[in-house]
Order: structure tokens, then sequence, then C-alpha cells
């Protein structure tokens, strides 16, 4: 983590400065790599937990340093809690942990929950193999740790017992046994069915060989939340070969809320139709015109909107065959003979 000597500095003599220092102090903080803290490359998943050592399957001494970071790109992250073999060893209120943990001989489960300030809690699992001394503890794992479920809809866990002949479990939602109509219902073999109404609810395993065993995914059930794009501004009037319109899509309803831009059902466009950037710059085709630009929901392609882009001052004719894609020069007009096609009177 970058170091600043506070005895060191010393104070500019107006407030402007002072507030261009503390700005600058603020971007060196905020653009800190995450990753560079934990020693690996966090997962873009949002959010999520990344365990960056020890890796999974991964064969150990008596101890190990874990270390685990998070993506939150919706909320600040408040609390992570390092698990082994389904107890609490380590808590810290950062948004990634290091900790030096010391195992018995056989195979462990560790577990890195996180918290975030809106009360989502998301997690991550491994499982290594140590060589120390000692019986190594029954642990219980689900997987998957975490689920989104339209009303009505099923999902199926499954569930790692470590270090115990007996692997059963006993399922709960909620604390019912199997759940009910109400919080979802869950088989013997872990196939879980969602209540039909909006809400979270918590799915446990627990070792029938030692009861104080268990371990917890989290099923949030939702409706379909129906996904609108909206683009500005809606029309522009740009010079042939030269002009360019910066267009802006706004994605509600979805927190992934990038776009695929098209002109004319072209992705980027092309040199005829004119070209879009990725971020919604349009360049101008060559030849006059009426064009559209179109940004379509990557989350939902079903959801777009689109923007119609006049372009003057290029390419038209002034006698014979006119089109779209052949205007007239004016004052001549394009007189409709056929589809998509005319003749310049």
């Amino acid at each position: 983590m970058p170091r600043l000597s506070l005895f060191a500095y010393a104070a500019p003599k107006n407030t402007h400065s002072i507030s261009i220092f503390a700005v600058l102090v603020l971007l060196m903080f905020a653009l800190y790599p995450m990753h560079a803290a934990v020693g690996c490359t966090l997962s873009s998943v949002s959010p999520s937990v990344t365990i960056c050592n020890p890796a999974n399957g991964a064969k150990v001494g008596n101890s190990v340093t874990v270390t685990a970071g998070t993506t939150d790109r919706a909320h600040p992250v408040t609390t992570m809690i390092l698990y082994v073999d389904n107890k609490i060893v380590y808590k810290v209120s950062a948004s990634y942990l290091s900790h030096s943990v010391s195992f018995s001989a056989g195979k462990h489960n560790i577990t890195v929950n996180a918290w975030d300030k809106s009360g989502a809690v998301f997690k991550s699992t491994v499982f290594v193999t140590a060589s120390g001394t000692g019986t190594a503890a029954v642990s219980v794992a689900i997987k998957p740790s975490a689920a989104t479920l339209a009303p009505g809809a099923t999902q199926q866990f499954s569930v790692v017992v470590l270090n115990t002949n007996n692997t059963a479990v006993k399922w709960y939602v909620d604390g019912f046994s199997l759940g009910n109509t109400t919080v979802g219902t869950i088989t013997t073999n872990g196939l879980y069915t969602a209540p039909q109404a909006s809400g979270t609810h918590k799915v446990m395993a627990i070792s029938e060989a030692d009861s104080s065993k268990s371990d917890t995914a989290v099923v949030t059930v939702k409706t379909s939340t129906k996904i609108s794009v909206s683009i500005t501004p809606i029309s522009a009037t740009v010079r042939a070969n030269t002009g360019t319109q910066q267009f802006n899509a706004n994605v509600i309803g979805s927190m992934d809320t990038a776009v695929t831009w098209s002109v004319d059902g072209v992705p980027g466009g092309s040199t005829v139709v004119g070209t879009v950037s990725p971020t919604g710059l349009y360049a101008a085709s060559p030849i006059n015109g009426m064009y559209t630009v179109t940004a379509k929901s990557q989350a939902d392609p079903s959801a777009s909107a689109s923007a119609t882009v006049f372009v003057t001052g290029g390419y038209c004719v002034s006698s014979g065959d006119c089109g779209r894609r052949m205007p007239c020069c004016p004052p001549l007009s394009c007189v409709p003979i056929g589809p998509g096609g005319g003749i310049c009177e």
C-alpha cells in the first residue's frame, strides 16, 4: 500500500493548494489497485469474493496465510470473516484480508464471507490438504454458495463433507426442515424449488456426523425486471465524411449497463453507413441520407433504443436512379418507382 509521510508534508499557503493536495491524495488511494494488496487478480463478478491464497486443491504445511479480496461495484464492503472448517478464525472490517492459519493433518475447508453496506452477503470456498499433525475436524461446504431464481424455479445444491465416512446432511430452508411453500422446498438430495413470492432465503446443510458443522447458501427469489434502454440525443444532423455525434445510452432495470452499438443494423457500422464506437461516437457516412444508430442491451438483447442521423454535404446524384444510399442533389427529389428505389426529378 502506498505510504504517506505526514511529518514530511509542508502545508500549502492557500486553500486552493490544500484542496488540490487533498484531491491528489484521494485519487492515489482510489486508484490503488485492490489486486496489488491481495496478490492476485480479483473476479470481475460483482459482488464476489476471490480467495487468492491458498489455491483450491493445494497441498499445504501446518500453516498458511490466507489472502482474499472482494469485488462490489454497488456498495462498500464493510466486513469479511474467515472460516476454517466452519469455525470463525478471523474477522476484519475491510474489503480484503490476510491472516495466517494453522492446520492439523488432513483435508480442510476454507471459506471467506463478505458483507456490504446493503446487507448482501457473498462468499468463496477452497479446499486444501494439510500435512500437519493431529486430526482434521468435520466440515461442510455447499455449492453454489448463492443463487438468484425466478418464482417456482429450481436450483440443485451439492454438498462436500470432509473428514468423516458419514457424508449425509440434513437440509433446511430458513430453519424449516426441507422448507415449505412459503420459503421454498428442498429435497433430501438438495434440489431447491423457489416459492412464488419474492424474497431472500437461507438454505442450510447440517452434517449428520457432527451437527455443530453446517454451511449456508443464500437464495434470492425475484420476479424478472423489465430492462429498458434510452438514447440521447434522439436525432442529429452531421456533415458527411468529417462529422461526428456522441450518443449516450441509459440502461434501466439491470446492473449490467453495457450496450452494443450498430448503424442500420450493422454492428459498429461500416464505411457506407457510418461507424459507431463502443462508447457511442458516430462518425458520418460519406453519403447523404438518413441513418439509424441503435444501442442494444447486452443483458437483454430484446431491449434497445435508436436515434436518427441526417448526413448532409456528401455524395448525391443529379440524374438517374436514386434511393436512400443515392440521394438526389437539391433541388431534385427522388420519385419512388418501386421498393427501395426511384428516379431523380
